[in-house]
């Protein structure tokens, strides 16, 4: 096999894995041939490690084995802003995915054919010890991912043409630090994300970090512990990041907005929501307030409450006031049975921009969800400017028109449906009257046919019945849902999807699908992205 020769080389990577194969998908066994559950797993993807490029190139894998092997960069049938050139590593030996009826699996080719990933490399030692694996390219390398591949150190990156960088959950506690020169050597790097390493992976940002100055998004969750405010460093990211659009902080125990983000004058998106409580750290006060008037004007996004991981019953009321007035949706999602349904907060009030409320794993019992559906009619009826359009009686615009709600997630299906049947109250006539809604499915209707809502809800027993009864039934059912609004918005929904007549709602079985479909419709791709990596896939 021809050798790549060393002045074509662009890059380099360097993985520390461990097992009897390349790569080890994280709470699973050292085998590549388990087959996991169509709906239920929360893992879309088979374990992957993928690269992006603008240009054709080749990948020699040295596997710490004495082999060594080339492998041909892919084009895609469609682009992405990293390159339509394509590389992936999978963990599993098997074609499978989550939805082995759908396609494409991972992406079509130029060729109209579908892309199947590099298959494992097994070592003929069969000893479940430490390796060392390194890979060198031709061509520029924008992106890596990786996705619940183990690690047992944090890997040395030698590219100077990335831009974004992918490394989530790469095992439990497996990578207890991460040297600062290892993610130095990319200096043109926009956008990183370290997630689920483990909390208190990272106590502090070094400083010299301020090197990326081109960083746009960073996305740290569930890797961090900055409960100490001055060592974390927080205080210095506007000055080492100005171009900072996309802060995801979410699970690190940070205790406050600090003033100095303030001055962060692209910041778009904020995430804050703090974790576990512990003795010296209350969820319930974090993040404090207290040095900010207001947040930052240029925020859409301000998740401070979702995914609890104690015993917390808090919507941070203290946030009324605080400048809400451009935030586009509040998310209490993954809070389980821990966030307060009986009592939503008033500065919901305030969000005169909010266009989507998350509350998916949240309403595990039939009255938790019931309760929530009630308080929310009687919040959104006590609005003093409501009214059955776009426009509220002051003049501005009305949030509880057109309002999208998240109530299920198929990969997590333990949340209940409203009870009830989906009918007119008594009294009801649209445009005009809400009438008398006796059950929580009358409420659901009055809010879909007199105020525009849309909604993502379990299915009905019967259907989630007849899903889970047959194996082909299973493979085949597609629980996730594109809904293109008829004013042009897109979501991501699953289960059973409540929408208008005029709005567009399209079944897909998983990511690679759902991306496909969006490019097919030539809609942003990224809506379905954000939504994966919300529920788990990175």
């Amino acid at each position: 096999m021809r050798l790549i020769c060393k002045d074509t080389n662009k890059g380099s990577i360097t993985f520390f894995t461990k097992g009897k194969y390349a790569f080890r998908g994280v709470n699973r066994n050292d085998t590549t041939d388990d087959v996991p559950d169509p709906i239920l797993d929360g893992n879309n993807y088979n374990e992957i490690i993928g690269f992006y490029s603008n240009a054709p190139g080749m990948c020699e894998v040295d596997w710490g084995d004495g082999n060594k092997e080339q492998f041909p960069f892919v084009k895609a049938r469609s682009g992405s802003i990293y390159g339509q050139y394509r590389l992936m590593f999978r963990r599993r030996d098997i074609s499978y995915r989550k939805n082995p009826d759908s396609h494409p699996w991972w992406f079509y080719k130029e060729d109209g054919s579908e892309y199947v990933p590099v298959p494992n490399h097994a070592y003929d030692d069969g000893m479940d010890k430490e390796r060392v694996i390194s890979m060198s390219f031709t061509n520029d390398v924008t992106m890596m991912e990786s996705y619940r591949i183990m690690m047992v150190g944090f890997p040395i990156l030698d590219m100077p043409s990335l831009i974004n960088i992918i490394i989530s959950i790469p095992g439990d506690r497996t990578i207890t630090d991460i040297p600062k020169d290892r993610i130095m050597r990319s200096v043109n790097i926009e956008r990183i994300t370290l997630s689920e390493f483990g909390v208190d992976t990272l106590t502090s940002i070094p400083e010299d970090w301020n090197r990326l100055t081109k960083l746009k998004a960073l996305n740290l969750s569930k890797s961090i512990d900055f409960s100490d405010t001055e060592a974390s460093n927080i205080r210095k990211f506007p000055s080492m990041w100005p171009n900072l659009e996309i802060l995801h902080l979410a699970g690190g125990r940070v205790r406050l907005y600090p003033k100095e983000w303030l001055s962060f004058n692209n910041l778009k998106e904020l995430y804050l929501s703090p974790g576990n409580a512990t003795s010296s750290f209350d969820p319930n006060t974090c993040p404090a307030m207290d040095e900010v008037d207001k947040i930052n004007s240029s925020l859409k996004i301000f998740d401070h409450i979702n995914r609890w991981y104690g015993s917390v019953v808090s919507w941070h009321p203290y946030m009324s006031g605080k400048g809400l007035g451009n935030i586009e949706r509040i998310d209490a999602s993954f809070s389980y049975s821990n966030i307060d349904v009986s009592n939503l907060p008033d500065y919901i009030y305030e969000m005169r921009s909010m266009n989507s409320f998350y509350m998916h794993r949240c309403l595990s019992t039939q009255s938790r969800c019931d309760t929530f559906i009630s308080t929310l009619y009687e919040k959104v009826m006590g609005f003093d400017y409501l009214t059955m359009s776009s426009s509220a009686s002051d003049g501005k615009r009305n949030q509880f028109y057109g309002l999208y709600l998240s109530m299920y997630s198929a990969t997590n299906p333990d949340d209940k449906r409203p009870s009830g049947v989906l009918q007119a109250p008594s009294g009801f006539i649209k445009g005009q009257s809400n009438g008398s809604p006796s059950t929580p499915m009358e409420m659901v209707y009055v809010l879909m046919n007199n105020y525009g809502w849309r909604f993502s809800m379990a299915p009905e027993a019967s259907v989630l019945r007849s899903i889970r009864s047959s194996d082909i039934d299973t493979r085949s059912y597609k629980p996730y849902k594109l809904i293109v609004f008829d004013d042009g918005r897109t979501f991501v929904g699953n289960g059973d999807v409540l929408a208008h007549d005029t709005d567009k709602v399209l079944s897909f079985g998983g990511q690679p699908e759902g991306e496909y479909l969006c490019d097919s419709m030539g809609l942003d791709r990224n809506v379905i992205v954000e939504y994966f990596n919300k529920i788990g896939n990175g």
